[in-house]
């Protein structure tokens, strides 16, 4: 949640000064949530410090969530819009959630 509240309000403060703030924040925060990963993947010994920078990496990867949903939303006709946000949420249910026990 905090991720995706995150994003949001990043992505409206940048809208007033760049054309394609939704890209934008995924990219800015992508950066971070990478290094972050890879610190909480290779830290040894360290568990609370691991557990925070997980916590971090985890807010830094759902900041594209929100921004996108909506960029996507935008371009939709408003009458098709439910039925695109249902779909877009079946879809993202279906290839992460469906899919990820056969995998592991």
């Amino acid at each position: 949640i905090g991720g995706n509240v995150l994003g949001a309000k990043v992505a409206s403060v940048l809208e007033r000064r760049t054309h394609s703030a939704a890209f934008l924040t995924a990219g800015l925060f992508s950066i971070p949530a990478a290094c972050t990963g890879m610190l909480v993947v290779n830290i040894t010994g360290i568990d609370s410090l691991a557990y925070v920078l997980l916590l971090i990496t985890q807010v830094c990867l759902w900041t594209h969530m929100s921004p996108l949903a909506n960029l996507s939303l935008t371009v939709i006709p408003p009458e098709l819009r439910a039925r695109s946000a249902g779909l877009q949420i079946f879809v993202t249910h279906v290839l992460g959630d469906v899919i990820s026990p056969p995998i592991i």
